[in-house]
């Protein structure tokens, strides 16, 4: 956890309850026949057999927030890749956000190379299911694709993402947060 992700956290916990948790249908993997989450593992040019030959394991959220029934993800800029942006773009229509999309996607477009150069070698090293150089920021990107989608299918509220940048003021990101926590 990052310095600014532990201010964040306990901005929360100052407000309402937070719970680290994790979920059994929230891993690194998804079913043959779920073609959403299918097209945006296609579109980041996915290996289904390296994902086959990956161990199952949960993901861990950032936090939940049980009185609102959702995740809660405090994004770093690693996470406003070209990837995100594909991801994002390839959403299902209907689908409910607890964030603004189109800022996201805008976000990503404006902060992609940035985020490509970010952290240490690991940030872009190949991973079993992207095994390719810069494989980890489609990971990245196919992890929080798998953080917004299941949530909605196992009966919790969208999940809440809050970019890095909006840390620069936190009065008004205490608003935003009251704001939640109060509907």
């Amino acid at each position: 956890m990052g310095q600014s992700e532990k201010i964040f956290i306990d901005l929360l916990r100052s407000l309402t309850r937070v719970e680290p948790r994790t979920f059994p249908w929230l891993i690194n993997k998804f079913g043959a026949d779920d073609i959403p989450i299918k097209n945006v593992f296609s579109a980041l040019n996915g290996d289904l057999q390296g994902l086959a030959g990956k161990k199952e394991m949960k993901l861990r959220p950032d936090a939940f927030l049980p009185d609102l029934n959702c995740l809660i993800e405090f994004d770093e800029v690693q996470h406003f890749t070209s990837q995100r942006e594909i991801a994002l773009s390839l959403y299902p229509d209907g689908l409910s956000f607890g964030y603004e999309r189109d800022s996201y996607i805008s976000l990503c477009k404006r902060y992609g190379t940035i985020a490509a150069k970010k952290g240490a070698a690991g940030y872009r090293r190949p991973t079993a299911e992207f095994p390719f150089v810069g494989g980890r920021h489609f990971q990245r990107a196919f992890f929080d694709t798998l953080r917004d989608i299941l949530p909605l299918r196992n009966g919790l509220s969208p999940t809440i993402r809050i970019p890095e940048f909006e840390m620069l003021n936190k009065g008004a990101l205490m608003e935003k947060i009251s704001r939640l926590v109060r509907t």
